[in-house]
């Protein structure tokens, strides 16, 4: 059985002793999401009785403020001339010193903790081998087996110096994870207490070398490169039950959307400061496991955990590294772990607005915690030789009598804020033309005011040339619209009602309620004569409109297989999460009920039966994952809309979906919309992708929208572990 740890107290100079026996720990609470222990729920034993110490009687110490009266760091009086006073701990941040072997060296005003040492200090808490406190200089020296925490950071090395009080130091060979979340920013916050959660459960390094286990995706870090303009996905049902209710997905050259919290590291040295790092010849990666499938390979990067939420990593001579071959250079200085932080010069593509090639460059001008602004200005390439060349074509169709320079100029702005906790504002403003004299036909605006009330929000919002797909009739153009909405989240009644799912398969897996009001002024194309006169058809109508829809959806999982461990070598050979087989069916039905300020109406009910079949975990060499999915929609009702945008033309639709691998991580797949009453098959969507653990690669291309799209994802994982080899 090992020694029991011992904690600081005062002793005579150069004279090994043996203090007070610190008393066994509370009850281990549950592992916190992204800790290094696995949960446990058992007590930790009891230590065996203390042996008798060899030193004259002394007064009790004083209890310190910061720590139960069984582990004091406050000294107490001298009760010898030969026995000088220690300084109180507390003054240097130290709240806790214990370790199996202790002494003091007077004459160099040493403490040396050796054999399972840890040391809880304003900076966290350290585990080594063993551990010097410096009373003179304020500073800290750890050696051999060398780990780090503070909260959800932790790091380990080979020797950590420290100064107390400047709250800086160096770790030699460092390895370790932090996250770039919220929970990165609180525990690099000076000002507030670091989270002991892990290190309150831990009284050896061994305790910190655990396997990875229990990995899990929470979310991805997805990088778009695409050229067509506007996009809507085949497999949004909602485009054909409620036309015009879906937004094409606005894409814009090189666009970074979500972000990657927790982050693995190695680095040859690790500088330490209050609110982040420096590291030399660093690699950074997403992947729990080692190999690393991808990983950011630098000569420096420096973290920092700004006040605005997000952490912000700066990369200097770096490159990402895929499946440890494939080297992609990315530019200094960028924030890889948040979204949206530009500074890249990207090439883009829009054939309706900007005439085809466009250069950009986005910058950040206010990044606050509750305020972010970005510009993005752009040079219109394929439009400026278009000019230069006696061309008079803008985007839409729209001709010029003269050339203005400026028309070779765009600008993209960017608003959010957080007005309140539950209220927030967004503006987009697309300009595809500076020209004061083209603004009306080469500009797009988007704004948005949303109150969040629990399970419904509250949306006030204003249109300006706002792109809306609708089925068979393509993406329409709404001039102009502003309004009211109320809608719900996607309400589980029976989880609502307390209703657990069955452990047993067919389960019913939940019943989906959604609701949506609103109240609107529409300015878009007509080709109603009681609304146009003379004007050639189609043309721009004002009306208003009131609009009701509700649905209601019964998933149910007719089979299911379990699936792989989560293990590079099983569930997680080629994905992100172990694919379950199974079959699952999707009844649901949809009532739409629109009137207009004209005295029209359209009102539908639509019924929709879809199916979703996947054979296959996805970890053999070939065709080991093939997934089907059918939905069928039909929908009755009586009347129509005034309006283009959303007129309910497709009443009889099959939407087919398949996905398939081929060998290794490449698949490939179809997506495709199918009206059964003209058998017009429109929405079509190829895709090709590689798909990894740690990041994936696809391309898509849609024929009937004219978009592609190039996208690398970088997953964002939790896990338990150090991570890598440990």
């Amino acid at each position: 059985m090992p020694p029991t740890p011992v904690i600081a107290e005062v002793a005579a100079p150069a004279e090994v002793v043996e203090p007070a026996i610190a008393q066994a720990p509370a009850t281990a609470s549950p592992a916190a999401p992204g800790s290094v222990l696995p949960p446990s729920s058992e007590a930790s034993p009891s230590p065996p009785p203390a042996r008798p110490r060899l030193r004259r009687p002394t007064p009790a110490p004083a209890v310190s403020p910061l720590e139960p009266a069984t582990t004091p760091t406050t000294a107490p009086p001298p009760t010898a001339e030969t026995t000088p006073a220690l300084p109180n701990l507390e003054s240097m941040g130290i709240v806790r010193l214990q370790a199996d072997r202790q002494s003091f060296d007077g004459e160099r005003q040493l403490v040396i903790a050796k054999g399972r040492a840890s040391l809880r200090f304003r900076g966290g808490v350290l585990f080594a081998d063993e551990i010097q406190v410096n009373l003179q200089a304020n500073t800290l020296k750890a050696e051999g087996r060398v780990w780090l925490l503070r909260g959800q950071q932790v790091a380990r090395g080979s020797q950590l110096t420290y100064n107390l009080l400047q709250e800086t130091g160096t770790l030699l060979n460092a390895q370790g994870r932090f996250n770039t979340g919220p929970t990165g920013e609180r525990d690099l916050d000076p000002s507030i207490p670091p989270s002991t959660d892990i290190a309150d459960r831990i009284q050896s390094v061994e305790e910190l070398e655990q396997p990875v286990t229990n990995v899990r995706r929470i979310g991805q870090l997805l990088v778009t490169s695409a050229f067509g303009g506007e996009y809507t996905d085949p497999s949004d049902l909602q485009s054909l039950t409620n036309p015009g209710a879906v937004l094409p997905t606005q894409i814009s050259g090189f666009d970074i959307r979500g972000g990657v919290q927790n982050v693995r590291f190695q680095a040859d040295r690790l500088d330490l400061r209050p609110d982040g790092w420096t590291a030399q010849d660093i690699a950074l990666t997403n992947d729990p496991f080692a190999p690393p499938q991808a990983e950011i390979r630098s000569a420096q990067a420096t973290y920092q955990a700004p006040p605005n939420g997000l952490g912000s990593l700066g990369i200097f001579g770096s490159g990402l590294v895929l499946e440890n071959s494939l080297r992609i250079p990315l530019p200094d200085n960028n924030s890889v772990v948040q979204e949206r932080e530009g500074g890249i010069l990207t090439i883009g593509f829009d054939g309706v607005d900007r005439n085809g090639a466009f250069l950009e460059r986005e910058f950040s001008v206010i990044n606050e915690n509750n305020l972010q602004l970005s510009l993005t200005p752009q040079f219109l390439v394929q439009r400026a030789i278009n000019l230069a060349g006696g061309g008079r074509e803008l985007g839409n169709d729209v001709e010029v009598n003269s050339v203005n320079p400026l028309d070779a100029f765009g600008l993209v702005g960017r608003l959010n804020a957080n007005l309140a906790p539950n209220t927030q504002f967004s503006l987009i403003t697309n300009l595809a033309s500076l020209n004061p004299e083209n603004l009306s036909t080469q500009s797009r605006i988007s704004s948005d005011l949303r109150q969040d009330f629990g399970f419904f929000d509250i949306l006030l919002n204003y249109r300006y040339r706002e792109r809306r797909f609708n089925g068979s009739l393509g993406v329409q153009t709404v001039q102009q619209s502003y309004g009211l909405t109320l809608e719900t989240r996607r309400l589980d009644l029976l989880a609502l009602a307390g209703v657990s799912p069955s452990t047993t398969f067919p389960r019913i897996d939940g019943l989906n309620f959604r609701f949506q009001a609103s109240y609107q002024n529409l300015l878009a194309l007509t080709d109603q004569p009681n609304l146009i006169g003379t004007q050639p058809s189609p043309a721009l109508a004002n009306l208003n409109r009131f609009q009701l829809e509700t649905g209601l959806a019964l998933p149910i999982t007719l089979w299911r297989e379990e699936a792989l461990p989560a293990t590079p070598d099983a569930g997680l050979r080629y994905t992100s999460a172990p694919v379950s087989p199974g079959l699952r069916i999707v009844p649901e039905i949809t009532g739409v009920i629109s009137n207009y300020s004209d005295g029209t109406s359209q009102n539908s009910i639509a019924y929709r039966f879809g199916a979703d079949l996947t054979l296959g975990k996805f970890a053999g060499d070939f065709f080991d994952y093939t997934n089907l999915r059918v939905d069928y929609l039909r929908s009755t009702g009586e009347g129509f809309s005034p309006f283009l945008f959303d007129r309910l033309v497709d009443r009889n639709v099959l939407v087919l979906g398949a996905t398939q691998q081929l060998f290794g991580p490449f698949l490939v797949g179809v997506t495709s919309a199918i009206n059964l009453d003209t058998n017009q098959a429109f929405n079509t969507t190829y895709r090709l992708e590689y798909s990894r653990r740690a990041f994936g690669v696809s391309l898509s291309y849609n024929p009937d929208q004219q978009v592609g799209i190039l996208a690398i994802q970088l997953n964002d994982f939790d896990w338990q572990g150090l991570g890598g080899g440990n």
